[in-house]
């Protein structure tokens, strides 16, 4: 699933899934209220594994997020990590 802060509307949503080919949930929380727990800024990029452990972090600012080859990259490697018991 991908948390998005900062759209506004799901016309937002909707465009970044046309253009990404994701294959899972996007969802908005302008509010914060599930992703303050993690950011106050909200333009760091965060993987999450389903236990709610953050495995990644990719640092960003408003003008210059992760890019979508980097987040890929980062979502890569966090499969193939060993799982955490």
């Amino acid at each position: 699933m991908a948390v998005f802060r900062e759209e506004k509307d799901e016309d937002g949503i909707s465009k970044t899934l046309t253009k990404s080919n994701a294959t899972f949930p996007l969802v908005v929380d302008t509010p914060a209220a599930a992703t303050a727990a993690y950011s106050t800024e909200g333009f760091h990029t965060y993987i999450i594994d389903p236990a709610g452990k953050v495995i990644a972090d990719l640092p960003g600012t408003k003008m210059k997020r992760p890019s979508p080859k980097k987040i890929l990259a980062a979502l890569k490697n966090a499969k193939q990590a060993p799982a955490n018991k």
